[in-house]
């Protein structure tokens, strides 16, 4: 086996892994998460009070133990074999604190066990039961006392007494060369830490059932909006979103969208993601739409010609060899539809490019005003009916653009207006520098280079004093194969309705803008960066 095909296998027994732990709902993996915190800290609270609760309790026991083990004793007594006399040279009181009859006082009436250790070896020992007299007891009994030493901490020993096993706590003190020790019971303390001990575990598994109940309950609530949020995404995805008019009209509610929580930041994200997906499927039916019209339009444009040259040919077909004048009509007029429809396909050519970014441009700083005036004087010779108009200043007014689209976009300007518009219209030409408009910003050609530091702006206005364009089509003026005959009269001139689409394009390829003027009159503004 390959160490890439191991490495392959690893990968999908993680995978396996990850989608199984993936597979548990959210809220079972969230109350699961937070019942085993809650269940981690309840048992560490509940072992540090116990072990809390019997460290007091020994506290207590060992502090018992000092208090007896400081009170001052009797005279050794009969259990070693000395007299109660003191010695010769002894302080005045000595007797009173050597360890003679330490055995007679053990707990003073509680139960405890007392004995003296002279050299590793329990000499004397002593139990009380809880009454006033101690009783003695054999050395023999308490033999596992001879192993604590004086002045020490206390211990816990084990004894055994009239057959019993027993748990004492002890402690030791020295005096006169003898270890008195003193011990307590410690099974009521052991039994007291128990008894708690059981308590605290019934107490944390109770705490922890009441919190793993809550627990479900919350996390239930708290997804509740998260599950309709699922569920208006499932409906979104069952739209049919891939064709026909999608209706995008589902949406959150307002309860939603306005809790400053979380969810609520994930309600209103999707409402406003919703809102976008429904603008740009509006917007894709409705380029949807117009590439329907614009390959429809363009067919039909392109059917004119070839019926004309189809027509003229089968004509030109049957026109007898002798009849020289009409064969050569028959030959114009097959030319002419052929120029129209490689004029056509050129502009439908030069648009694809255009709006493909593709057109290399070879933009310069260049004087618009000869340009202005040729391109009118060309206007005023195709239509002499017409009166043309031009004014620019004495000045130079030198844009950053390319020569051969700046003649394009003010030919195709003026034609619009005298093709349009009735003999006799004047048509005005105007071009100078003005500040850079507020409006215009480089959003509006996002993959076109404009620089954002230029102050100054071209503006050339080329106006009609026709009907002007009618209010159906204002808004769509520079669309493709868009025709204003409803309201304009024409001269009678074709036209494909792609030259003011070719303007915008050209325009917007170089930086700047084109607008329709509002107002009852016709007037085309273009703004080019200046130089």
């Amino acid at each position: 086996m390959t160490a890439a095909h191991r490495s392959g296998q690893a990968d999908g027994s993680a995978r396996t892994h990850l989608s199984r732990w993936q597979r548990l709902p959210l809220r079972t993996t969230l109350a699961l998460a937070v019942t085993a915190i809650a269940a981690v800290v309840l048992v560490v609270i509940g072992v540090a009070t116990v072990l809390g609760l019997r460290t007091s309790v020994l506290a207590q026991l060992d502090a018992d133990l000092a208090h007896e083990l400081s009170t001052p004793v009797a005279a050794w007594g009969d259990a070693t074999g000395a007299t109660d006399s003191p010695s010769p040279g002894a302080a005045p009181g000595a007797a009173e604190n050597r360890p003679g009859r330490f055995l007679d006082r053990p707990g003073a009436g509680r139960e405890s066990i007392a004995a003296i250790v002279i050299d590793g070896r329990v000499v004397a020992g002593a139990v009380n039961s809880g009454g006033r007299e101690p009783a003695e007891a054999m050395a023999a009994d308490l033999t596992s006392l001879a192993s604590v030493t004086g002045d020490g901490d206390a211990a816990t020993v084990g004894l055994t007494l009239d057959g019993e096993e027993a748990v004492y706590r002890v402690a030791a003190r020295t005096l006169d060369g003898a270890t008195l020790v003193y011990g307590l019971p410690q099974e009521d303390a052991d039994g007291l830490v128990a008894r708690a001990a059981v308590t605290t575990g019934v107490a944390v598994l109770l705490g922890i059932l009441i919190i793993a109940s809550a627990a479900a309950l919350l996390v239930v609530r708290a997804l509740r909006p998260l599950e309709e949020v699922a569920a208006t995404a499932g409906r979104v995805s069952a739209l049919p979103l891939s064709h026909g008019e999608p209706v995008l009209r589902e949406r959150l509610p307002g309860e939603l969208t306005r809790a400053p929580t979380e969810v609520g930041e994930v309600a209103r994200a999707m409402n406003a993601m919703l809102d976008d997906l429904e603008a740009a499927f509006e917007a894709r039916h409705a380029a949807d739409g117009r590439l329907r019209r614009f390959v429809a339009d363009a067919g039909h444009e392109l059917r004119t010609p070839l019926a004309t040259i189809r027509g003229y040919a089968q004509m030109l077909e049957r026109i007898p060899a002798d009849d020289a004048h009409a064969r050569e009509q028959a030959r114009e007029r097959i030319e002419r539809g052929a120029d129209r429809m490689s004029a056509l396909v050129d502009d439908l050519l030069l648009l694809a490019r255009l709006d493909a970014d593709e057109r290399r441009l070879d933009v310069q700083s260049i004087d618009v005003t000869p340009a202005l005036l040729e391109a009118v004087q060309d206007a005023h010779a195709a239509a002499p009916e017409h009166r043309f108009e031009v004014d620019v200043p004495p000045h130079p007014v030198v844009a950053r653009t390319d020569a051969d689209m700046l003649e394009r976009v003010v030919r195709n300007l003026l034609s619009n207006a005298w093709k349009h518009t009735p003999a006799g219209t004047r048509v005005s030409v105007r071009a100078a520098l003005a500040p850079r408009p507020p409006a215009l910003a480089p959003a509006q050609a996002p993959h076109r280079h404009v620089d954002p530091d230029d102050s100054q702006r071209v503006v050339i206005n080329v106006a009609d004093s026709g009907p002007g364009i009618p209010e159906a089509i204002r808004d769509e003026v520079f669309g493709r194969f868009v025709r204003a005959e409803a309201g304009r009269s024409r001269s009678g001139a074709g036209s494909s309705g792609l030259g003011l689409a070719i303007v915008e394009s050209a325009v917007l390829a170089q930086g700047g803008t084109v607008t329709l003027v509002p107002g009852d009159r016709t007037c085309f503004r273009v703004v080019l960066p200046a130089d």
